[in-house]
């Protein structure tokens, strides 16, 4: 079970990222757990929501002030450290079905994770 995650956003820059994070227990069933859609996040991004099972974790970025490429640096599953100055997530928000072509999408299987560290 899961409750928390983190990551680092690329910031050597003044761009800015949205994005919005689903997890599933089978790859078939998504729920989102953030919505930063309409939102200019940077550096570091703390996510909490209700714990629950969790298998698979889809990182969606939406949008990027400087190019088309979602700059996900460091990503931790769950959250290991707490950072000063890190916004946590209030949860879920609604999110409409459609998505936008150019959404870049990245899975991550958790069970695989540490054979990647």
């Amino acid at each position: 079970a899961l409750d928390s995650l983190r990551m680092l956003l690329w910031d050597c820059d003044d761009r800015s990222y949205s994005y919005y994070i689903e997890v599933s227990s089978n790859q078939r069933d998504w729920e989102v757990v953030c919505d930063r859609t309409r939102e200019s996040c940077r550096s570091w991004q703390l996510i909490t929501f209700k714990r629950r099972p969790v298998v698979f974790i889809r990182i969606v970025g939406t949008h990027n002030t400087a190019n088309e490429v979602f700059h996900c640096v460091h990503f931790e599953a769950p959250a290991m450290a707490d950072v000063q100055g890190v916004r946590v997530s209030p949860g879920p928000r609604s999110r409409s079905a459609g998505s936008s072509h150019q959404e870049e999408e990245e899975t991550i299987e958790l069970s695989n994770l540490s054979q990647h560290s």
